[in-house]
């Protein structure tokens, strides 16, 4: 509100030479040498509060800046906003973009439950030629990558958590540099120093594959002419015990200024469509997750070095690439089986039918229910995905089921991840519950220990 030449004439009558308050009936602070610090009492005037930018005598004469502080103000307010406003178009775009990239994972899922299962199927050709029998494995191998990285879509669409098993960290980052080379291209080069003798660590082999592709990336990005990304695996330095990892390029270095907030989410040093300020707030967050330490060095000029130090487990794991020889378990009892996806449907009931199991097989929760009359005395175990069109889940499903035959057991699919908290029914992965891709032995395995089951009462079905 501006003030009117009245107001301020009453204000400098209020000031004597030299800037020094007079008159009766004004309270307040006052300043000297002419600055007014509170004013009340002036008609129309309320009170004034000396902020650094308002009044200032200077004499005896009084300065009037009107608007200032309150366009400044308005001004930070406007800047705020559009601050706020722009979190939550990022925040809705990526929580849009996370949806999308659960679904797309959902249904890779069941692509490459396919792919690996007949693949399986084939392997166990007797007669199959040695050339034959390695490109199949090479298959499995490149279908079992995209697995991995198909599980890292759903952890960022769906914050799943972490698969963690005993898992030697330098064997992970030796089979994923091809790959990482693949991914920065033939300006970057990687060097790899890989200690021999290296603690154990309890991880997520997928998580820790998505910490070295965002490494990567993130200093090959700090690299446009090219150079080089060091990498190193090496055990944490005594008294601590576990394993650390390195990755160190020789690319522009990060402002001091910047190292702060290096880890924010959507905080990115990029233009306008190079980067979603992720990246390295996704490790950060890994990292949490699996209880250990990041950290980072950098100078302008010298490059950056992203140090990440885990605990060892005293876990013990088997050798790499060792088999079960353990023939998949056989079975002689009638199933239903419930799974949308035509592909994965034939795949499952051909692995089943092979191992002595009679199957019947539909399409959905409403086939099923249509079946059920005429099969419900003979079906020992149900399998079944966890979403399916129609109207009818598989949790619904085995809902209306059970009203009829309360000690069905059941075996849950889904290209999900289990989420014990958000599903009427518990979800354990290994006992109830079967994630996509799922192998011919994780399938006969768990299919024949929920028919056991069924022979102790205390096991929940």
């Amino acid at each position: 509100m501006r003030l009117s030449r009245e107001n301020a004439r009453l204000a400098l009558a209020c000031l004597g030479p030299g800037g020094v308050p007079v008159g009766v009936g004004l309270v307040g602070l006052w300043g000297v040498g002419g600055v007014l610090v509170w004013l009340a009492g002036v008609p129309g005037w309320g009170a004034l509060l000396w902020a650094g930018l308002g009044w200032l005598g200077v004499g005896g004469a009084l300065v009037v800046v009107v608007d200032r502080m309150r366009e400044e103000a308005e001004a930070r307010g406007k800047a705020e906003a559009e601050a706020l406003r722009e979190q939550l178009r990022q925040a809705q775009k990526m929580d849009a973009i996370g949806r999308l990239a659960g679904g797309v994972a959902h249904d890779f899922n069941n692509l490459l439950t396919v792919i690996q299962g007949n693949v399986e199927l084939l392997l166990e050709a007797p007669e199959l030629a040695p050339e034959r029998r390695r490109e199949l494995e090479e298959i499995q191998l490149a279908s079992g990558r995209a697995a991995g990285m198909t599980q890292q879509l759903l952890v960022f669409g769906r914050a799943s958590h972490a698969r963690k098993v005993p898992m030697d960290l330098g064997a992970a980052v030796r089979e994923m540099l091809q790959m990482l080379g693949r991914l920065v291209g033939e300006q970057v080069t990687i060097e790899a120093e890989i200690a021999g003798s290296i603690p154990l660590i309890e991880a997520d082999p997928s998580m820790i594959d998505q910490i070295l592709v965002n490494l990567a990336v993130n200093a090959r990005d700090a690299m446009p002419e090219g150079g080089v990304i060091s990498v190193r695996v090496f055990p944490a330095p005594f008294p601590a015990s576990g394993a650390c990892l390195s990755v160190s390029d020789t690319g522009e270095g990060i402002l001091p200024e910047h190292l702060q907030r290096i880890f924010d989410p959507f905080f990115t040093t990029k233009g306008p469509g190079r980067g979603t300020g992720l990246g390295l707030a996704t490790v950060h967050g890994i990292v949490q997750q699996h209880d250990g330490v990041l950290s980072v060095e950098s100078t302008p000029g010298n490059g950056a070095t992203f140090l990440i130090q885990f605990p060892a487990t005293l876990a013990r794991i088997s050798v790499s690439g060792e088999v079960d020889l353990r023939e998949a378990p056989r079975g002689h009892e009638t199933l239903l089986l419930v799974e949308d996806d035509a592909g994965v449907r034939l795949l499952t009931r051909t692995i089943l039918e092979r191992q002595g199991y009679r199957v019947h097989a539909v399409g959905s929760g409403v086939e099923a229910l249509e079946l059920w009359s005429s099969v419900r005395e003979e079906v020992a175990l149900l399998v079944t995905d966890l979403m399916m069109p129609g109207g009818v889940s598989g949790h619904e499903l085995v809902r209306r089921l059970r009203r009829e035959k309360p000690d069905l057991r059941v075996v849950f699919t889904s290209g999900y991840d289990a989420d014990p908290t958000a599903t009427p029914m518990p979800l354990v992965p290994g006992k109830n519950f079967l994630s996509k891709p799922y192998s011919k032995d994780s399938l006969t395995r768990l299919v024949r220990r929920r028919l056991d089951d069924r022979r102790h009462p205390s096991v929940a079905p």
